[in-house]
């Protein structure tokens, strides 16, 4: 049997969707240690997936 990681699609306006896969804990936000996000809506660390 294989397990395969989960991907995460990111979406910003006017930017290309990102696909993340993910293999370890991951931060999403605006000032995080993760995936940086430029959307002022979202909290610094605004998702730990």
């Amino acid at each position: 049997m294989t397990t395969s990681s989960p991907t995460v699609r990111i979406t910003q306006p006017g930017r290309t969707p990102l696909h993340v896969v993910v293999h370890r804990p991951l931060e999403l936000g605006r000032d995080c240690d993760g995936v940086l996000l430029s959307d002022p809506e979202l909290s610094r660390r605004h998702l730990r997936a």
